[in-house]
C-alpha cells in the first residue's frame, strides 16, 4: 500500500483531479478504521484497495471512489492544506535560518537605506526580514491550528464505535482535535487563511523591493553570485505578486465553494514559487565590503558629522559654520578627501580638534553611540540575533506540538 502511495500521479487542471491523492488517502484511512473497528474482514479490506490498485484509468477510480465512499470535500481539502502548510513552514524556516545567520556575518556592514534616508547596518536588515516572517509564521502557525480540525460528521454511515473510529481517523490524517465543524469555524478557518496569504504576499514585495534598492545604490558592490539575473526573478515575483492581489481581491466577490478552492490552491502555488525566489537570492548575495565602504563615504553627508563634532565641543552655531567653510575651501584648494587630511593641518584651521575627531566623524562611531534596545548598535544588534535564535527554536517546538 506504501508503494501505491509513493505513485506518481498525473493530475489534470482542476481542484478535484488535482486533490485525488487526498482522496485516496481519506478512503484509506477510513478503510483501515472499518477494518481496526472488526467491521470488516482482511479480505474485505483487500478488496476495497484493490479497487483503486487494480484499476488503471483515473476516471474509473473516480467513480469507484465517490460510489464506493462519500467523500467529506472539506476534509479532503483540510488535507491538501494541511501538506501544503507543511511544505510552506519548511521554506520560511529555512529562509529565516539564512536570514539569521547572515545577520550575524553582516552586522558590521553598513549602507545607506533610502527609506529611511540614514545609514543602517544589513545585519539590521536581515534581522528585520526575519521579523516580519515571523509575523507570518504566526499566521500560518494559527491557520495550521484551525484547519487540524476533524468533523465529527465524516462518518454518518456508521453508528457504532464513532467516537473510537475518530481517535483512529485522527492519528491516520494526523488532525489535532475532533470538534465539530460549523460553518463559521470554515469561515474563519478560511480568512485565517486570507490574512497569511496577503501578510507574506506582502512582506516579500518589501523584500524584493528592498534587494533591488540595495542592487541599484551599490552596483558591483552587491550583486548576485554566478550569472544569476536578479531582474528575471524581480519580474516573475511582481506577475506572481499582483495574481496573488488580484486572486484575494476575488475571493469577496465569490460565493462558490469550488472557486474558493482553485483560488486558495492557485495563490499557495504563487507563495511558494516567490519564497523560493526568496531563498534562491538571499543564498546568492554576494557583497564587497571594500567597494560599498567607498560608496558609502560617497553618500556621507560628512560636514554634518563635523558641525556635530564642533558642537559637541561647544562651538557656536556661527563659528561652526565658518570652520566648516575654512575646511572645506582647504580641502578644494589641495584637492584632497576629507579623510586625507592630517590632524595638524585642521589644527592650523582650528585648535579645537582633538585626536578623536576622525573616530567621531566615522560610521563605526555611530553604530557604536546609540546603545539601547532596538537600536542598530553592533552590540544591540548581536543580542537581537540571540534573542531571534531563541525566539526562532521555541517557534519550531511549538509548530511541531
Amino acid at each position: 500500500m506504501k508503494n501505491f502511495f509513493k505513485k506518481k500521479i498525473i493530475v489534470k487542471k482542476g481542484i478535484d483531479f488535482f486533490l485525488i491523492y487526498y482522496k485516496l488517502k481519506y478512503f484509506y484511512a477510513k478503510i483501515k478504521c472499518l477494518f481496526y473497528l472488526n467491521i470488516i474482514n482482511k479480505i474485505q479490506k483487500k478488496k476495497f484497495l484493490n479497487l483503486i490498485i487494480n484499476n488503471k484509468k483515473k476516471k474509473i477510480k473516480n467513480k469507484i471512489l465517490n460510489k464506493t465512499f462519500c467523500f467529506n470535500k472539506e476534509i479532503i481539502f483540510n488535507l491538501f492544506l494541511l501538506d501544503e502548510i507543511e511544505k510552506i513552514n519548511i521554506l520560511i524556516i529555512f529562509i529565516r535560518k539564512i536570514l539569521i545567520n547572515l545577520s550575524e556575518l553582516e552586522y558590521k556592514t553598513i549602507f545607506y537605506k533610502n527609506e529611511i534616508k540614514k545609514f543602517t547596518t544589513l545585519g539590521y536588515l536581515y534581522l528585520y526580514w526575519n521579523n516580519l516572517l515571523n509575523i507570518d509564521h504566526e499566521l500560518l502557525f494559527n491557520f495550521k491550528f484551525k484547519n487540524s480540525i476533524l468533523s465529527n460528521n465524516i462518518f454518518n454511515f456508521i453508528k457504532n464505535g464513532k467516537n473510537k473510529i475518530l481517535n483512529i481517523m485522527k492519528n491516520l490524517l494526523k488532525f489535532k482535535k475532533i470538534d465539530e465543524n460549523t460553518l463559521n469555524e470554515n469561515q474563519n478557518n478560511n480568512l485565517s487563511l486570507v490574512f497569511f496569504l496577503i501578510s507574506i504576499n506582502n512582506h516579500l514585495n518589501i523584500f524584493f523591493d528592498s534587494i533591488n534598492s540595495l542592487f541599484l545604490n551599490y552596483k558591483n558592490a552587491i550583486y548576485l553570485n554566478y550569472t544569476f539575473n536578479f531582474n528575471f526573478f524581480l519580474n516573475s515575483f511582481k506577475n506572481n505578486y499582483f495574481k496573488i492581489v488580484k486572486n484575494l481581491e476575488n475571493l469577496i466577490s465569490i460565493n462558490n465553494n469550488k472557486n474558493i478552492e482553485n483560488i486558495f490552491l492557485e495563490s499557495i502555488y504563487f507563495i511558494k514559487i516567490n519564497l523560493n525566489y526568496f531563498r534562491k537570492i538571499i543564498s546568492l548575495i554576494k557583497i564587497n565590503k571594500k567597494k560599498i565602504y567607498l560608496i558609502n563615504f560617497k553618500k556621507e553627508k560628512i560636514f554634518k558629522n563635523i558641525k556635530k563634532y564642533l558642537i559637541f565641543k561647544k562651538i557656536n552655531f556661527s563659528d561652526c559654520n565658518i570652520i566648516i567653510k575654512k575646511i572645506y575651501d582647504y580641502i578644494k584648494t589641495k584637492n584632497i578627501s576629507i579623510y586625507n587630511i592630517t590632524l595638524y593641518e585642521l589644527n592650523k584651521i582650528n585648535k579645537i580638534f582633538k585626536k578623536d575627531f576622525f573616530y567621531k566623524i566615522s560610521f563605526e562611531y555611530k553604530f557604536k553611540k546609540n546603545n539601547f534596545l532596538g537600536s542598530d548598535n553592533y552590540q544591540q544588534i548581536l543580542k537581537s540575533i540571540q534573542r531571534a535564535k531563541y525566539l526562532f527554536n521555541k517557534f519550531l517546538i511549538r509548530f511541531k506540538i
